[in-house]
């Protein structure tokens, strides 16, 4: 007697588990060593990186915010404008190992791994043990992943908490629990404090429970929304009470969200960050320029939650009377978000790839690239098995929108990577499975999603190396400030190989070339750099310092040869390069009354 054929829901590559399976703690600690070596490995080749000891942008700005902390400033004085989690944690972490930035560093590869059984756990609840096995080594080995937990950033923390919320999901959609429902609502509350956008997916969490979950049990509904508000609340009320106990009104998390919104959604936007004011990317300049520019504006003085109402409506006005500029730039945004390249913000994983051999090789075979076409195969195949994972296309969904209403970074779609990783470990096993069982017709559909899908990610936007300039201008100042005045010349000069005609690089360049005692080349830098800036006075005031001993010299030889034309006219050159307009005039007229017929002084009488 033949046995009945089995139906496509109940075959075993669709098969889910009525109960959610036995956690293995020797799995799980064995993701967790290979994670923690990975990143460790890391963590010691990045330490040959200039960046390493030496921070910007956000990680200064971060480790002097956890300073004051750690130092008994725990309540601050001011509503908060960025995300405030991560400096605390950074306090606590300083309070415990001090302020070494390895062992901070090293800290962060713990909370890294342990994200890696996160979603381990996460797989094997929304899928099976073996998706959770596969995802999780896809996260210990993805090297942007390893990246972003060695940086003083708050990716880490993002990373941490999204699979958490991952795993505490998974378990309300298998087992419907308060207390699972609570936990889920205080990560995703901490969440918030690290991504504000995150709170798009409290909206998701509660349509699901109200809408999908507990269809049997439809009772528990209301306890389910309650535990998970009243998780959501815990950390959110807390720093609302403390904005508006220091800064006199409520204030959910930050006010950031109107000028974040402004800048990803205006005239000049082109998907990526650019600041309100050019050259003031730094969080101190941010804040100023949004409040002082909204107060310019409307002259008046305005509080916090004021100045984010002004920038959100200046978006909105964008918007609505430019609607087909404003959906081609959604489009712009979105085609972004899923570009194989990972868009730097003030440390580029390109750059650290030159020094990290460990995330250099894996990275070839092991990428967004790669990532994004299996996640599309596996919610392919995801598709036809039976329950479907709503609450990971939900999540996906929501998380893609509340990326590309702002502005596209690679740390800023990461909380993206783990709902992608789970599809891409469902779609991974699937595959496989389908070419075990030689199931090839089934095999057309899925690999035909990502073959579109890589066709779309691999789409040409941005070069691998194309903000590898801007990572050697930092390196190049850094090294500057340190004395390490060569290596600083090097490293403008790769800068500039990439754009000559960068004034700040030439600028730089200049200073470094003067603090090696190079002046006559540092000179011809500040030059360039003027032709490209005529009007900074400050490039001017350097030039002049470079020019110093050739001004001596030019004006001991002219004191010995007073009708010397051509030491006049170089001398009044150099001195109205420098902004030394009344001195440059003397000895310029001096020079023509001199040698009138002079080629030299004919060609410089505008001067």
């Amino acid at each position: 007697m033949s046995a009945a054929p089995r139906s496509p829901a109940n075959h075993p590559l669709h098969a889910t588990p009525a109960t959610p399976p036995t956690f293995d703690l020797r799995v799980a600690l064995a993701i967790a060593a290979v994670a923690l070596a990975a990143r460790i490995i890391h963590l010691l080749e990045a330490r040959s990186v200039v960046f390493f000891d030496n921070l910007i942008s956000d990680g200064r700005q971060y480790d002097a915010w956890s300073g004051e902390i750690a130092s008994g400033n725990w309540l601050g004085t001011e509503v908060f404008y960025q995300a405030p989690l991560y400096p605390y944690f950074l306090a606590v972490v300083r309070r415990v190992v001090g302020h070494d930035l390895f062992w901070i560093r090293f800290v962060q590869t713990l909370l890294g791994s342990a994200a890696c059984v996160w979603i381990y756990v996460a797989g094997r609840r929304f899928f099976s043990p073996r998706v959770g096995l596969v995802a999780a080594l896809m996260l210990a080995l993805y090297p942007p992943a390893i990246f972003f937990d060695a940086l003083i950033q708050k990716a880490v923390l993002d990373l941490f908490l999204m699979t958490a919320l991952l795993a505490l999901l998974g378990g309300l959609s298998i087992r419907p629990l308060a207390r699972t429902a609570l936990a889920a609502g205080l990560v995703l509350g901490l969440l918030c404090l690290t991504r504000e956008n995150a709170l798009l997916l409290y909206v998701i969490a509660a349509a699901w429970i109200t809408f999908a979950c507990c269809d049997q049990m439809p009772r528990r509904r209301p306890a389910l929304l309650i535990a998970l508000s009243g998780g959501l609340a815990l950390p959110l009320g807390a720093v609302a009470v403390r904005n508006r106990a220091v800064g006199g009104e409520f204030v959910l998390t930050t006010f950031q969200f109107g000028p974040n919104f402004y800048i990803g959604n205006n005239p000049q936007a082109d998907g990526t960050y650019h600041p309100l004011r050019p050259g003031h990317s730094d969080t101190p300049h941010e804040r100023h320029d949004a409040v002082e520019l909204a107060e310019q504006a409307l002259g008046r003085t305005l509080k916090p939650r004021e100045v984010s109402d002004y920038w959100f409506a200046r978006a909105c006005e964008f918007i609505s009377e430019q609607p087909v500029r404003w959906l081609r730039l959604m489009g712009r945004k979105l085609a972004l978000a899923v570009n194989w390249y990972e868009i730097p913000d003030a440390e580029d994983l390109y750059f650290y790839e030159q020094f990290c051999a460990l995330v250099r090789t894996i990275g070839r075979v092991w990428n967004f690239g790669v990532l994004a076409p299996l996640a599309a195969a596996g919610i392919a195949r995801s598709a036809i098995r039976r329950p479907r994972p709503w609450l990971l296309y939900l999540c996906l969904a929501g998380m893609f929108v509340a990326t590309v209403a702002f502005y596209v970074f690679s740390r800023y779609r990461y909380p993206l990577v783990p709902v992608l990783i789970l599809f891409a470990a469902h779609g991974a096993t699937e595959l496989i499975g389908l070419i075990r069982c030689r199931a090839w017709r089934r095999l057309i559909a899925p690999l035909a999603i990502a073959a579109v899908a890589a066709v779309a990610v691999h789409w040409p936007i941005y070069p691998r190396d194309y903000q590898l300039p801007v990572a050697y201008a930092n390196a190049g100042a850094i090294l500057d400030d340190r004395g390490r005045y060569i290596e600083a010349i090097d490293y403008h000069r790769r800068a500039l190989a990439a754009d000559p005609t960068n004034p700040d690089v030439l600028s730089n360049l200049g200073n470094s070339l003067v603090h090696a005692g190079r002046h006559d080349e540092a000179i011809e830098a500040y030059r360039s750099a003027l032709a490209r800036r005529p009007d900074d006075a400050a490039i001017r005031q350097r030039l002049l310092v470079a020019a110093e001993p050739r001004i001596r010299v030019l004006r001991e030889r002219l004191a010995n040869r007073p009708d010397d034309a051509p030491t006049a006219l170089e001398l009044g050159m150099l001195l109205a390069e420098g902004g030394a307009d009344r001195d440059a005039a003397d000895l310029l007229r001096r020079a023509v009354d001199l040698a009138p017929q002079h080629p030299g002084v004919l060609n410089n009488l505008a001067i």
